[in-house]
């Protein structure tokens, strides 16, 4: 008796995780930037919009193109704008830089003395590298945060 009151304990606990789960999109307010991923059809779609309301049935979001409902049985993952990332913005700025740089450190090598050095090639790799990374930085790179995972199927 205790090792079926056990099995049924281990099943029932996944489907109260995947409540709790969908149970944490009560705490979007409305008008807050959502991504979406659910399924319609045999397609699985994307969509970026604003919250609009929660139930335990479906979620509703905002897009450019109007309002939408989608069942919570077609939702696959929800996440929230989380702000920007100014360091990822700035490692993806300075590795965009590396090619670039390495134009720049043979090319200026080239028009000058027609050869070049690592040293050179280096200089121009560096500089430019420094230029995307503070750009990057400037920009910044958007986080997300996972908000509802919906179990693999």
């Amino acid at each position: 008796m205790h090792k079926l009151m056990a099995v049924m304990l281990s099943l029932a606990a996944p489907l109260a995780a995947q409540d709790a789960d969908w149970g944490r999109l009560r705490g979007l307010r409305p008008g807050e930037v959502i991504w979406i991923e659910y399924a319609k059809g045999d397609h699985i779609k994307h969509a970026k919009g604003e919250m609009r309301a929660w139930s335990e049935e479906s979620l509703t979001f905002t897009t450019r193109k109007g309002e939408t409902a989608i069942a919570r049985a077609d939702v696959r993952r929800v996440a929230v704008y989380g702000g920007k990332s100014h360091v990822k913005g700035a490692v993806i700025g300075a590795v965009i830089g590396i090619l670039p740089g390495v134009l720049v450190g043979v090319g200026t090598v080239v028009a000058e003395s027609g050869r070049s050095t690592a040293a050179d090639v280096g200089g121009g790799v560096v500089g430019v590298m420094g230029i995307g990374a503070a750009i990057g930085a400037a920009v910044g790179r958007t986080k997300t945060v996972v908000a509802y995972q919906a179990p693999k199927k």
